[in-house]
C-alpha cells in the first residue's frame, strides 16, 4: 500500500490523518488506493495541527522516520517524532531519539534488525507486521508503511496492543 498525497500543509497532518484512518479502518479490508488516499484527505483536513496531542493520546508506542538518502546511496532513518507510549515502554525519551537514527538509540543487534525492516517497507512501498525485540527484552507486534508527501519519504509505525502477552 503507497499513499501519496500532494496537498495539505504539514507531515504532522498527514501523518495524524494516516494514524486515524488506520485507527477506524483497523478491521477493514480496503483494497482500492484511492478511497484510503480520500479518507486521509478528509482526516487530515480536519486535524487542525494537533498532531502531537493526537499521538499522545494513543496507548499504544507510535513513531515516524525521515527516510533520507546520503549521496553515497546509503539510506538512513531518522527519527521525527515518539509519542508518549513509546517512551513510557521502550525507555527512550524524544530527546533521545529525534533526529537520530536506530544506530544511535539502540544496541547495534537491534539497530541492524529495525533498518532492515525500515529499508524493507521503504523499497516495496506496502506495510508490514513485525515482531520486534528491544534493548530491554521487550518484544512488541510492530505495523510500519510507507508515506510519500509533498517530495519526502517517511516510515510510520506503531505497536497495537497484541491480543495475548509474548511469553519473554
Amino acid at each position: 500500500m503507497n499513499f501519496i498525497v500532494s496537498s495539505g500543509s504539514e507531515v504532522g497532518i498527514l501523518l495524524l490523518g494516516l494514524l486515524v484512518m488506520y485507527k477506524n479502518l483497523y478491521k477493514m479490508q480496503v483494497d482500492n488506493q484511492r478511497q484510503i488516499a480520500e479518507k486521509v484527505e478528509s482526516v487530515a483536513t480536519r486535524a487542525n495541527g494537533f498532531f502531537d496531542v493526537f499521538l499522545d493520546s494513543f496507548d499504544f508506542p507510535a513513531w515516524v522516520k525521515r527516510v533520507i538518502v546520503k549521496d553515497s546511496g546509503e539510506v538512513e532513518f531518522r527519527t521525527h517524532f515518539v509519542n508518549r507510549a513509546f517512551e513510557d515502554n521502550l525507555h527512550k525519551s524524544r530527546v533521545q531519539c529525534i533526529g537520530r537514527t536506530d544506530k544511535s538509540i539502540w544496541s547495534s543487534p537491534v539497530a541492524t534488525e529495525l533498518h532492515k525492516r525500515d529499508l524493507a517497507v521503504l523499497k516495496n512501498k506496502s506495510p508490514i507486521f513485525t515482531m520486534d525485540s528491544f534493548d530491554d527484552n521487550k518484544t512488541l507486534k510492530c505495523k510500519r508503511f510507507y508515506v510519500y508527501y509533498r517530495g519526502d519519504h517517511w516510515i510510520v509505525g506503531f505497536a497495537p496492543p497484541m491480543e495475548e502477552p509474548l511469553d519473554g
